[in-house]
């Protein structure tokens, strides 16, 4: 199997240089050491499947991009029967960060008009949201959100500044983030989707049309898009297609 950690590693590196990323950066954004990241691009430590995932995230590439071009020998069989499934068994899990308890309301009450099934917890506070995802805060054995609907307008939090917070820390920036709002302001607008917004709604008066959209929402993430929380460790190694001795 070396020649095959040395092919990943080739694969490392030369996404790294394109990036303009030395290995300390890289070791630095991994939370590694430098001595780590050169035994990985020299192919003498084996990436496991969680780090090579985190690599493919913050190079912005696909995990398959590691394995594009590499050749096979009689010695080595590659398996792509495990390739990334589109199947949720449990609920969408929603965290809903809204101060206005109107505006609660009737999101849950849109949920209920979804085909789809989810739970939603909700926090009334930005900063509290924060701990909570970083889990410094425990609030029952609700899980790790699939998706975030975060109110842009709150009195003590800046819904700009909790989505800055959120995209700018490693362990839950992959948590997609769609903003709730009462009005559409351009300027908002377009600094969400520059901060990694996912979506941006309006809160419309229209319950029918509100409902509606809350449903899209949840179809989507829940049916038509590949979440985090649909793969545990071992799914995670069903990500990369399996390299076996023949």
């Amino acid at each position: 199997m070396a020649e095959v950690n040395i092919y990943i590693g080739d694969k490392l590196r030369q996404r790294r240089k394109k990036l303009n990323l030395s290995q300390d950066d890289l070791a630095r954004m991994l939370g590694i050491s430098n001595q780590q990241i050169h035994k990985y691009e020299a192919g003498i430590n084996k990436l496991s499947a969680s780090l090579l995932f985190t690599c493919a995230k913050l190079l912005h590439v696909p995990i398959t991009y590691f394995f594009e071009g590499m050749p096979l020998n009689n010695n080595i069989k590659m398996d792509c029967s495990n390739n990334l499934r589109c199947t949720r068994n449990t609920p969408l899990a929603i965290l809903l960060v809204e101060d206005n308890p109107v505006d609660e309301m009737l999101v849950k009450e849109a949920l209920t008009t979804c085909d789809k099934r989810t739970t939603m917890h909700t926090i009334h506070d930005g900063k509290e949201a924060i701990q909570f995802l970083r889990k410094k805060k425990s609030f029952y054995s609700f899980p790790r959100p699939d998706i975030i609907f975060l109110d842009l307008n709150m009195p003590k939090n800046c819904g700009l500044d909790i989505l800055k917070e959120i995209k700018n820390d490693r362990e839950i920036m992959d948590i997609p983030v769609i903003i709730l709002t009462n009005s559409i302001n351009p300027d908002d607008m377009l600094k969400s989707y520059k901060m990694g917004a996912c979506g941006f709604m309006s809160k419309s008066f229209d319950i029918n049309e509100f409902n509606k959209n809350i449903a899209s929402i949840v179809n989507c993430w829940s049916q038509a898009m590949v979440l985090p929380s649909m793969q545990n460790d071992n799914y995670i190694e069903n990500l990369i297609p399996v390299l076996q001795e023949a």
